[in-house]
């Protein structure tokens, strides 16, 4: 086996990001972020250079994350799509003439009727975290051992690869198994040796697209928690406990159901706010270019006279690249299509991170550093950076 010398320091300091408690989580989600980037590098040193991975892409995901971990702006938000939400206020400026008319002498206070759906925001975020950590605990440490096993070496070696497929668990990921990771870093190891570049490509987008699968099916409990988040059982409860406070006697006399009629549809309409901000910060990509890729939306295409890179246009292998596209790519060799619908939904997930991948493979912009090196250097010395992130 044939070795080179290496250049980017392989990552010492995974455990110790692991065992960080949630009272560090705005540190751990930058040191996460960090050390996805790390990998990245480490990675495209061991593999290939004009190909980005799946940690590429995880760099930019925790990133992303973290605006939801840090809860920048929510407040903020809330109210603003609360002035946008018209509906809102006049059903709200409807129910305070009524319990004026009533001689409550009070009114519905806006920013109480918040609480629920800020409550339900850090939910989210606790979510979100959660699954930042659960998948970087889990993969980490294989692209870790991935890298100090293969970096620099020049000639295939199907005993070192068994040697380190050994450490993956076997078995389907529903059963904690590791199946698909085995593939994906053979796919990754294939990709290494292979010299023709659009078949290197497509092993390397097999590679990215099975550790996308594994890792979606590893958090799908926290992207439900996050999505089925309870803002109208919440916010039902807070709307009907103050107007019962406002006119205690509202239920003898029949007072209850003539508010409620108005209440229904501006629960609704508060679901409906509540989706619109949880999209924002939740459902949205940011890009090193400054670019935000919104997950209800098609994937927009990396460049101007091209859907995809030229030797990701035709996929025609290998056969487990054509399973996924078969079973999980409703785009079908275009990018219309490639919108979440549900993204609690894991095949609907899966359509857009395909064609994300596929579209943004030899984007190597995706490679820069998350953050500045001032900011890299308060992260190493245990900081959370002043400024915006």
């Amino acid at each position: 086996m044939t070795v080179m010398t290496a250049t980017t320091k392989i990552p010492d300091d995974l455990a110790t990001i692991v065992v960080m408690t949630e009272r560090e989580a705005v540190l751990r989600n930058l040191l996460i972020t960090q050390r996805y980037h790390d990998l990245s590098i480490g990675l495209r040193e061991t593999v290939c250079s004009s190909n980005v991975n799946w940690s590429t892409f995880a760099t930019w995901a925790s990133k992303t994350a973290g605006e939801s971990i840090r809860g920048e702006e929510v407040p903020k938000a809330i109210r603003g799509l609360l002035d946008e939400a018209r509906a809102v206020l006049d059903r709200l400026n409807y129910i305070n003439e009524a319990l004026r008319f009533l001689g409550a002498g009070r009114e519905v206070d806006v920013t109480r009727l918040l609480s629920p759906i800020t409550r339900t925001l850090a939910d989210v975020s606790s979510q979100i975290s959660q699954g930042n950590l659960k998948v970087f605990a889990e993969l980490a440490p294989v692209f870790a051992r991935f890298i100090a096993a293969f970096r620099g070496t020049t000639t295939a070696d199907p005993a070192a690869l068994e040697t380190f497929l050994g450490t993956l668990i076997p078995g389907p990921v529903e059963d904690g198994g590791q199946a698909l990771l085995r593939t994906a870093f053979t796919a990754y190891y294939t990709a290494k040796f292979e010299p023709d570049g659009a078949i290197r490509a497509r092993w390397i987008l097999l590679g990215n697209a099975l550790i996308g699968l594994h890792e979606q099916s590893r958090l799908q409990p926290q992207i439900e928690g996050a999505l089925d988040a309870p803002i109208r059982d919440t916010f039902e409860t807070a709307l009907d406990d103050l107007t019962r406070e406002l006119v205690p006697f509202g239920r003898h006399l029949g007072i209850d159901d003539a508010i409620q009629e108005h209440t229904k549809p501006l629960v609704d309409e508060i679901q409906l706010v509540f989706r619109r901000l949880a999209t924002r910060h939740m459902m949205t990509l940011a890009l090193p270019d400054g670019e935000r890729l919104v997950l209800g939306v098609d994937v927009p295409p990396e460049h101007k006279t091209r859907v995809f890179p030229a030797t990701l246009q035709d996929l025609p292998s290998p056969k487990e690249l054509l399973e996924i596209i078969e079973r999980y790519d409703r785009a079908k060799n275009g990018l219309a299509g490639s919108a979440s619908i549900d993204w609690a939904n894991l095949p609907d997930r899966m359509n857009f991170i395909f064609n994300l991948f596929r579209s943004r493979q030899q984007d190597l912009e995706l490679f820069e550093p998350p953050f500045s090196m001032t900011q890299q250097a308060s992260v190493a010395a245990g900081k959370v950076p002043n400024g915006p992130l």
